[in-house]
């Protein structure tokens, strides 16, 4: 039986709480962030601080908006003229 030395434990705790891990599970939190009731501002200001943290580029966090947002919120939007 092998016991594993303490260098290849610390190894494996510093991967599995690293940075990586982190931008990993808040891009998980990001796909499944939907706003139902809240108001378009905190909604807003709490993806913008997800999308941040996990560091998703801007077309992808375009697509996830607009994935994510109330449809009424999106038809209310699409409304408007163009400028």
């Amino acid at each position: 039986m092998v016991t594993p030395s303490w260098d290849t434990f610390e190894a494996e705790l510093q991967l599995v709480y690293s940075n990586k891990t982190k931008e990993t599970g808040t891009e998980w939190h990001i796909k499944t962030f939907t706003q139902e009731k809240k108001h378009i501002t905190d909604f807003l200001i709490e993806f913008m601080a997800l999308t941040s943290k996990a560091q998703t580029n801007d077309q992808h966090t375009i697509f996830l908006l607009k994935k994510n947002i109330n449809r009424e919120m999106i038809r209310a939007i699409m409304a408007y003229p163009p400028t």
